[in-house]
């Protein structure tokens, strides 16, 4: 991998190769940053502390499809690779850091994602260098479903009337982030700063609502006086809770 790197050298050969990065500001992209200004993260870390190649990151799939091998030098036994794409207590999605199912894989943080169908000797990469889009889980979706592979359960949209939204909007917040839900009388938009609004369908349940695309939903739960309260989102089998603030 003669392409990959953690911190950035002073060669300008090696930085006019790096593309810049962007993200979303309504219907347009704006670029924050770019290989003449000094890297964000500058050690190691998995999210947004490795510049690669899509070439690079398929060989270093590729030794993981191969069970830590490849031209038969060992870089990982095959014991290590069972149990980091085996499905953890915690959450039947995840491994070791990667998502696992009927295929291995995980985004990046500005708009990859790289991942494997074992099954098919298949290897997916699109990397799109535009923070927070969701286009990365749009692509694995299709992609998935071509295959016939961990194929989301349906849900059946709910036709209500325009009042029927009402309650769910408002502005939501964790420990971490901030959301702010609006509509426009047929469905749910959730907005989060730097990303991509993402529309949520109403389903035949009442206060659940499934995305029109990935496998996301959102449950609201009320208090005794029938007021929403706050927001889970199940998302790859975890599950977060927003508290609504206004």
């Amino acid at each position: 991998m003669f392409s990959t790197y953690c911190n950035l050298e002073e060669d300008q050969a090696i930085r006019d190769r790096i593309s810049a990065t962007y993200y979303s500001d309504g219907n347009e992209y704006v670029k924050y940053w770019d290989s003449s200004k000094p890297q964000l993260v500058n050690y190691f870390r998995a999210s947004g502390g490795i510049y690669s190649t899509p070439l690079d990151y398929a060989k270093f799939l590729y030794m993981w499809l191969n069970k830590g091998e490849v031209n038969s030098r060992r870089y990982l036994s095959e014991q290590s690779i069972t149990k980091a794409l085996t499905p953890g207590d915690l959450n039947d999605k995840y491994g070791f850091l990667w998502e696992v199912g009927q295929y291995f894989g995980h985004g990046g943080s500005d708009g990859t994602i790289a991942f494997v169908l074992p099954e098919k000797n298949i290897m997916v990469l699109y990397f799109t260098q535009s923070r927070a889009t969701h286009t990365t889980e749009v692509i694995k979706s299709l992609i998935l479903k071509e295959f016939g592979l961990d194929e989301p359960y349906q849900y059946i949209r709910g036709e209500f009337g325009v009042n029927y939204y009402n309650d769910y909007t408002g502005r939501y917040k964790n420990s971490q982030v901030e959301l702010e839900i609006i509509t426009d009388g047929e469905y749910l938009l959730v907005k989060i700063a730097d990303s991509p609004n993402q529309l949520f369908y109403p389903s035949l349940t009442e206060d659940f609502f499934f995305h029109e695309i990935m496998d996301i939903q959102l449950s609201f739960l009320r208090d005794s006086s029938g007021e929403v309260m706050s927001v889970l989102i199940y998302q790859r089998g975890e599950t977060i809770e927003f508290k609504k603030i206004e």
